[in-house]
């Protein structure tokens, strides 16, 4: 299912639905429809928060021996708001 499949799956229950996704163009088309929207970035630091990952860095320092890429800027923000700070 690509992006525009779950814009579209997410259209029919508007206000219950949550979007994760990283395609910044997406997020864009996805965000002036009104639907909720949150990145790979947000999860992790949410999971944190929740007590559902012990440290978000790890999480992070995963994704980045990967192909995924996160920019620092959001990595950093994402750190400072769980305390681990750089």
């Amino acid at each position: 299912m690509g992006e525009t499949d779950c814009i579209n799956l997410g259209l029919g229950h508007a206000g219950k639905v949550l979007l994760i996704t990283d395609e910044r163009a997406g997020r864009s088309v996805a965000k002036e429809k009104g639907l909720n929207v949150v990145g790979t970035a947000a999860i992790i630091g949410l999971a944190k928060k929740q007590g559902l990952i012990p440290y978000a860095r790890k999480a992070f320092e995963v994704l980045h021996a990967s192909d995924f890429r996160i920019s620092s800027t959001v990595i950093n923000q994402v750190l400072i708001s769980v305390n681990e700070q750089i």
